[in-house]
C-alpha cells in the first residue's frame, strides 16, 4: 500500500454517506452549551479547521456530535466527541491522532467508523487506519474495534556507490558500515537515532539559570536546547569538545531529525561539520565513531518524495577540511500488507519468527492446574483465615473480615462497590437531587457516576461514585438526607476503585485491595479497610505476609539432567523466594546470563530498542551464538526481547510464549549452564491465588524439552495493624 493506495480508499468511503452526516460550522456552534467551561475553552477561541458531524454513536436516539479538527500542517490531530445535556452539547471526550493526510466518517451495518490515511512523514511510512467510533464504555467517546492497513518492506542489499581507496583506515570504516546498516535504516523507519560513541559523551552539566528551571526561555521552541540530548565531543578532530544535540526524528518538531551546534556559551553556532546537499534529499540521522583514533562522521539521507531511498555517507572532518571515505545506498523493498489490530509499529521489521517444537508441553503444564492448585493452597494454608490483630478491632468485625478473606469475598471486588442491590437510577437521583450535589459535579472530569443509596440507622445515604478517564481511580462522594434535602458529608479518593463495602454496628467500610498490576515486596497482598461513615478513625491494614514456601513438583522428565537440576534448584530456594526478587519492581534475579556487553554491540541494540535498556549474553538456545537478552520490569511483570547479530543487522528471535497461556503473569526469567547445557527457568505468579509456577525447559534450536515444573505455595500469616501506607 502505498500513499496513493491509502487515499484512494478515503476518497471512495466518501462517496459512501460522509456527507450524509456532515453539519455546518455555525450549525455545530449553535448547538453548544458555552455556559460549560471546557466547552468553552475547548471551542470559543478558534473556529476554523475543523469538520463536523452529527450521528448516534450509541444508539440511543440521540445524536453525538464529533468535530475533526486539522492542525497547522494539514492533517487531522483530534477527534472530540460532544454528548447532548439539557441546554446543549458538551465536550465529553477525545482522542488524539497522529499523521492524517485524509479522512472520512461512515456508517456500516450500524456503526459509524472513522478512516484515515497516514503519511508519517518523518519515516516515510503509509499506512490507513479505521476505527469504530463508540460511545458505551464508561460514557466515553473511544475508539474501538480499530483495523490498519500497511505496506510492509525489506531492507536491500547496501550498494557502495563510493570507496575512497587513498584512506588508511577504509577497510575499518568499510567493516563498521558492513555491520550497522541494516540496523541504522531499521532505527530510522522506528522513529529513533542511531547511537555511535557520542553516547559516551552526553553532557551532564545544565548550565541552567536557576535550580527551578528546566531551560532556559526561549522565543520559539526551535531556539529551546535539549539539555537531555547534549553532548560534549571532538567532533572535527582539532583536540576541543564541540557542543551538540542531537534530535531523534520526530522530536520537538513535526518531521525534521537535527543536529543542532553551541558555543561555549551554549549559544547556536554553525556546524562542525561539513554535510551533503541535495534538494532531493534531506539528513535524517548523524553519529560518531572512534576509528583508529579519528572521529568519523557518519550522516543517513533520506530520498524525500518516495522516502524509500537512502544513503549513508562517511567522512573524516579535521578542522575545516572533510574527506570523503565511503557512500552506501539502500532501498527498501515491498513485501507485503499487513494487517493489525492497533496500530502499526514500524513498516520494517527484524524480528524472525521462529516455530518451536515443545512435543512435551501438555505434561509439563497440565489442563487442571488450577484444580491442582486449588487442593495444594488448601493444604498448605487450611481452610480458614486467621487474623492475627495488632490494633483494637472489635472481635465480631475480626470474624467478619476473617470470613470474607476465607470465602474469596475480598478476592472478587469490582468497580461497583459490591454494591449492586443498592444502586438507583442516576436520572432519577439527579431530577430530585441534583441541585444538592454542586460538588460532585465540579470534580467531574468526563467520567460518569452510579449512585447508591443505603440506609444506616435509620439514616439515607447516597453514594456517588466517579471514574476519571480511564475508568480506575476516582472520587466517591457521600452526602446524607434529612428533610428531603441532601446535605454533603465527605468526600474519598482511594487509591484503586476496584473496592467492597462492608456495613458493621451501623458504620459503613471501604475494603480495597492495591491495583492488581503491583505487588509489595514485604508481603504478598495488603487489603485496607477504611472507614466512610461516619468518616474518621485510622484505616485498617491487613497484610499477607508469607512465612515460608512449600514446592509440589508437578512434573519430572527424569531422563533430561533431573538430578542436576534439582541439586541447582536446591542451593538458590532461600535466595529465589527472597520477596525483593519476586515483587520488587527493579529486581531482576540473574542466573548465567551476563550484563558485560561489548559497547559497540550494545550501541547498536540501543539503537533498535532503547539506549537504556539492559542486555545479558547468553547462548540461551544452545546452538553455539550468543543471543542477547532485554529484561526489565515494569508493573512487576518481567519483559524480555531475544536478540541476535546476524550478517544483516541485529534480529529478533520470537521466543515461545504459548506455556504462559493461563499461568498468570511471568515474574522473573534467568538462564544457568549446567553440566554443559543452558536451561531457561521461567517463574510465573497467580495474582489472584497467590502461587507461582516454576518451570526448567532446554531449547536447543527450535526443540524444547521440558525438565520439570514446580507449583510453589506460601504459607500467609494475615496481619492487621493501623496505618497510612
Amino acid at each position: 500500500m502505498y500513499q496513493e493506495d491509502a487515499d484512494s480508499c478515503i476518497r471512495y468511503l466518501n462517496h459512501l454517506n460522509d456527507r450524509d452526516y456532515r453539519i455546518t460550522h455555525d450549525e455545530f456552534f449553535s448547538l453548544l452549551d458555552m455556559t460549560d467551561e471546557t466547552t468553552k475553552y475547548m471551542f470559543n477561541t478558534d473556529r476554523s479547521g475543523y469538520v463536523f458531524y452529527g450521528c448516534d454513536t450509541d444508539g440511543d436516539g440521540i445524536d453525538e456530535l464529533i468535530a475533526f479538527e486539522k492542525d497547522g500542517r494539514g492533517t487531522s490531530s483530534y477527534i472530540y466527541m460532544l454528548t447532548k445535556g439539557e441546554e446543549g452539547y458538551t465536550y465529553l471526550n477525545s482522542n488524539y491522532l497522529d499523521d492524517v493526510r485524509l479522512f472520512s466518517l461512515f456508517q456500516y451495518e450500524n456503526a459509524f467508523y472513522y478512516a484515515a490515511s497516514c503519511y508519517d512523514d518523518s519515516a516515510g511510512t503509509v499506512n490507513l487506519q479505521m476505527f469504530m467510533l463508540n460511545r458505551n464504555f464508561f460514557k466515553l467517546s473511544n475508539i474501538v474495534d480499530s483495523i490498519c492497513f500497511n505496506r510492509t518492506f525489506d531492507i536491500s542489499e547496501p550498494d557502495l556507490l563510493y570507496r575512497n581507496e587513498n584512506h588508511p583506515d577504509i577497510r575499518l570504516v568499510q567493516d563498521y558500515l558492513g555491520d550497522i546498516l541494516y540496523d541504522v535504516v531499521y532505527a530510522n523507519r522506528a522513529k529513533e537515532t542511531f547511537h555511535g560513541d557520542e553516547w559516551a559523551y552526553l553532557n551532564e552539566e545544565r548550565p541552567f539559570l536557576n535550580e527551578d528551571t528546566d531551560s532556559w526561555d526561549y522565543d520559539t521552541e526551535d531556539q529551546a536546547i535539549d539539555w537531555s540530548r547534549m553532548y560534549r565531543m571532538d567532533i572535527n578532530n582539532d583536540g576541543n569538545d564541540e557542543i551538540f544535540t542531537k534530535s531523534p526524528p520526530g522530536y520537538q518538531q513535526p518531521f525534521a531529525h537535527r543536529v543542532n551546534w553551541y558555543d561555549g556559551d551554549f549559544q547556536p553556532c554553525p556546524a562542525s561539520v561539513e554535510e551533503w546537499e541535495d534538494e532531493d534529499y534531506r539528513s535524517v540521522d548523524m553519529w560518531f565513531k572512534n576509528i583508529n583514533g579519528k572521529i568519523v562522521t557518519f550522516t543517513l539521507y533520506q530520498e524525500i518524495e518516495s522516502g524509500l531511498q537512502y544513503l549513508i555517507d562517511a567522512r573524516i572532518q579535521e578542522r575545516d577540511e572533510h574527506t570523503i571515505l565511503m557512500d552506501y545506498m539502500v532501498v527498501l523493498e515491498p513485501t507485503d500488507i499487513r494487517v493489525t489490530e492497533f496500530g502499526i509499529g514500524t513498516d520494517v521489521s527484524i524480528y524472525k519468527p521462529l516455530i518451536y517444537q515443545d512435543p512435551d508441553l501438555d505434561k509439563a503444564f497440565p489442563y487442571n492446574l488450577q484444580d491442582m492448585a486449588e487442593v495444594f493452597l488448601l493444604k498448605v494454608q487450611g481452610p480458614s483465615v486467621t487474623i492475627e490483630n495488632n490494633c483494637d478491632i472489635p472481635d465480631d468485625f475480626t470474624e467478619i473480615l476473617e470470613g470474607l478473606l476465607t470465602d474469596g469475598s475480598l478476592d472478587d471486588l469490582n468497580s461497583e462497590l459490591g454494591m449492586e442491590l443498592y444502586r438507583m437510577n442516576e436520572n432519577t437521583f439527579h431530577s430530585r437531587y441534583g441541585a444538592y450535589t454542586g460538588y460532585a459535579e465540579s470534580t467531574l472530569e468526563g467520567g460518569t457516576q452510579s449512585v447508591y443509596q443505603i440506609t444506616l440507622c435509620s439514616t439515607d445515604y447516597f453514594l456517588l461514585l466517579q471514574y476519571n478517564a480511564v475508568g480506575k481511580v476516582g472520587d466517591l462522594h457521600i452526602y446524607q438526607k434529612a428533610a428531603g434535602r441532601l446535605t454533603y458529608v465527605s468526600t474519598y479518593q482511594p487509591t484503586h476503585l476496584w473496592a467492597k463495602v462492608i456495613e458493621y454496628s451501623g458504620k459503613l467500610y471501604i475494603a480495597e485491595r492495591p491495583s492488581p498490576w503491583y505487588e509489595y515486596p514485604r508481603y504478598l497482598d495488603r487489603t485496607r479497610i477504611h472507614q466512610l461513615i461516619p468518616e474518621g478513625g485510622q484505616d485498617i491494614l491487613i497484610d499477607a505476609v508469607p512465612k515460608t514456601y512449600q514446592w509440589q513438583k508437578i512434573y519430572d522428565n527424569q531422563a533430561y539432567y533431573g538430578p542436576a537440576v534439582t541439586g541447582y534448584l536446591e542451593g538458590i530456594k532461600t535466595e529465589l523466594m527472597d520477596l525483593p526478587y519476586l515483587a520488587k519492581e527493579d529486581a531482576i534475579y540473574l542466573g548465567d546470563e551476563t550484563p558485560e556487553v561489548d559497547q559497540d554491540k550494545l550501541l547498536r541494540l540501543g539503537s533498535v530498542t532503547s539506549p537504556y535498556d539492559t542486555f545479558y549474553k547468553i547462548d540461551f538456545n544452545n546452538d553455539q551464538k550468543d543471543e542477547y537478552i532485554l529484561k526489565s520490569k515494569s508493573y512487576n511483570s518481567i519483559y524480555t526481547g531475544i536478540y541476535q547479530f546476524t550478517l544483516k543487522g541485529i534480529a529478533g528471535l520470537g521466543y515461545d510464549e504459548k506455556a504462559g497461556g493461563t499461568l498468570g503473569r511471568p515474574v522473573q526469567l534467568w538462564f544457568k549452564e549446567i553440566e554443559g547445557k543452558v536451561f531457561t527457568f521461567r517463574l510465573y505468579y497467580d495474582v489472584e491465588s497467590y502461587y507461582y509456577i516454576l518451570n526448567i525447559s532446554l531449547i536447543e534450536g527450535t526443540g524444547i524439552t521440558q525438565v520439570q515444573t514446580y507449583m510453589i505455595v506460601p504459607k500467609v500469616d494475615y496481619i492487621a495493624s493501623y496505618g497510612c501506607d
